[in-house]
């Protein structure tokens, strides 16, 4: 049944994580709604077979001296999100937080 809806639920998740993305720019890192007051940042890395660049909003949480863990998550589906199988496909990311840090090498990608 995932897969049948797949592609109509892909498009509602880009249009959310545009808007997100979009908000999160122009406020700082800091987005209203249910992410209010919650820590998120912008993942930029490549599609792994396109290698495309993409961003993804994510939740994440801050564990000290500039490392970050980040959730990888489907809105509860039974598979992995498409940005964790591009960071194993295409290795080399970099993200941005709340702090507005430039664009660096994440660790672990």
């Amino acid at each position: 049944m995932w897969r049948r809806n797949e592609t109509f639920l892909l498009d509602v998740a880009n249009n959310w994580n545009d808007k997100i993305i979009e908000e999160f720019r122009a406020n700082d890192g800091r987005v209203g709604g249910p992410f209010e007051g919650h820590s998120l940042l912008l993942l930029h890395h490549r599609g792994a077979k396109s290698g495309i660049e993409r961003v993804n909003p994510l939740a994440s949480q801050s564990l000290g001296e500039g490392a970050w863990a980040i959730f990888a998550s489907k809105g509860g589906a039974p598979i992995n999100p498409d940005w964790f199988h591009n960071l194993t496909g295409q290795p080399g990311c970099h993200h941005r937080d709340r702090n507005g840090s430039p664009p660096g090498q994440s660790a672990g990608c």
